[in-house]
């Protein structure tokens, strides 16, 4: 059953990338030109949150039974608007800056990153084939487990090489000015432009083998690469970046975590004084928590960060919500290195009332004995 499930979601990942890989111009001069007094601010993150003042005024029952009115509306209302086609599923936020990028750029990224010791693991698929798979020899299982991942949907992928990220830690962070280009662009010049096409049916087949994808036997080579490495320091400088420039984060005094904590845009995903989150995407979004920067030891002590600041195609784990790369399912969990054992599991009626929190480390850098941060 989990198989089943890591292939749907695959599945409609990749093809989300196949489908912008599909429908994206060859040439910019296929375009209208392109003019703009400045970077709009287009919508970078999810919708505005819940008015905090509407459910301060319905706390007629205790905070957290209108949390959980609220949650079951909100999950009804997702099940009335869910995809019914392969079409609608895959027209994700993730993917809309790409649409500003004709394909030799995408492909042409692809091959910078590839082109170094970047941490990445290389896949060149020609004629629905996985043909070539280069990367991270140390970690062959996750080459393996990408491979079986895909191996139920490669048929139908068109010919490209893919960059798959081997660290936990995201990869791709765009400055906020380039990206609300690229938004703006996509939105204003090179989506109208796809679904104006003269072709009648642009979907039923791929467009051509470009001529800077991989020949299947290497991927290749490429003079520059454009990863910053920061490894072993803060990295919450450039953690930040993609944020807008009037957001919370942008608090440049040095306090104390408690004084931080009050600038903190709370208001916009908790309610009440015990701060029950209500908006788990503004929860979720650090431009809006400066304090995060002393309480996530992320932006201080990360083991590996690895980053580019163009828009870079790469499939990455895990992600901030500042960063911009494009999630896939852990093969961790596909190639069941944490193994779930349904013998030793409770029903959930003989579960006890109560709740705890279990977790681990997932590999960092400590200094100056503040391992426990």
């Amino acid at each position: 059953m989990r198989s089943r499930v890591f292939t749907v979601v695959g599945l409609t990942f990749l093809a989300t990338f196949a489908l912008l890989w599909l429908r994206l111009p060859r040439r910019l001069a296929s375009f209208p030109p392109w003019t703009s007094s400045g970077p709009p601010q287009p919508e970078l993150t999810a919708p505005n949150p819940l008015d905090p003042s509407v459910l301060h005024n319905n706390l007629t029952n205790h905070a957290v039974t209108c949390l959980l009115d609220e949650a079951k509306h909100d999950f009804d209302a997702i099940l009335a608007r869910q995809s019914r086609s392969l079409e609608d599923a895959v027209i994700h936020h993730v993917l809309l800056p790409f649409w500003a990028l004709v394909l030799s750029t995408i492909q042409a990224c692809t091959r910078e990153a590839l082109s170094f010791d970047s941490s990445l693991i290389g896949m060149a698929v020609h004629d629905g084939r996985i043909v070539l798979t280069e990367g991270c020899s140390a970690m062959a299982w996750q080459q393996r487990a990408i491979v079986g991942m895909m191996a139920s949907f490669v048929a139908d992928l068109p010919d490209m090489d893919l960059a798959f990220n081997v660290h936990d830690e995201p990869r791709v962070l765009v400055p906020h000015g380039d990206l609300s280009w690229l938004v703006a662009k996509a939105k204003d010049v090179s989506m109208p432009a796809a679904t104006t096409t003269t072709v009648a049916r642009p979907l039923v087949s791929f467009s051509p083998r470009l001529a800077n994808i991989s020949d299947g036997m290497n991927f290749l080579p490429s003079a520059t690469t454009c990863f910053s490495h920061y490894a072993h320091q803060s990295v919450w400088l450039p953690s930040r970046l993609s944020c807008p420039p009037d957001s919370p984060v942008w608090l440049l005094e040095e306090q104390p975590v408690v004084v931080v904590a009050r600038d903190d845009d709370a208001g916009s995903y908790t309610l009440g004084k015990l701060g029950f989150v209500f908006n788990a995407t503004a929860f979720s979004d650090i431009c809006l928590t400066p304090s995060l920067r002393q309480m996530y030891s992320f932006f201080n002590w990360p083991n590996t960060f690895n980053v580019v600041h163009d828009l870079f195609p790469i499939f990455s784990q895990s992600k901030i919500s500042s960063f911009q790369d494009i999630l896939y399912l852990s093969p961790w969990y596909w190639d069941s290195k944490v193994n779930y054992t349904i013998e030793r599991d409770v029903d959930w009626a003989n579960k006890d009332n109560r709740m705890y929190w279990q977790g681990s480390t997932m590999g960092g850098f400590s200094h100056d004995g503040r391992w426990w941060r």
